[in-house]
């Protein structure tokens, strides 16, 4: 979408996943929401996404509209509502380490 309709492009939801964990949840049928329950969306840049590309590439088009980090998981104990926390700490960590 970037190369083909940038001026189409008003906002960007930058995400990274595991595609492993994706191929897992296609390969066992399951619904959308072991998505999230099998944390197919990771921290930025420990997944299989070309982040640095996609950064890249706006930086090019000299994008200037919203960008929006997910990171979508279920934390279901006290411990792993910690770690969201801390996964979006090191997400800020790795923007602005792109001068983001």
């Amino acid at each position: 979408m970037l190369r083909s309709a940038p001026e189409r492009v008003n906002h960007v939801h930058l995400k990274d996943a595991i595609r492993s964990r994706m191929d897992g949840v296609i390969a066992d049928h399951e619904p959308t929401p072991a998505i999230w329950s099998r944390e197919v969306f990771c921290a930025l840049g420990e997944g299989d996404v070309d982040l640095d590309g996609v950064l890249k590439e706006l930086e090019r088009l000299n994008f200037e509209g919203w960008l929006v980090v997910e990171q979508d998981i279920f934390p279901q104990t006290a411990a792993r509502f910690a770690q969201a926390v801390t996964d979006q700490k090191n997400n800020r960590q790795f923007l602005t380490s792109r001068g983001i």
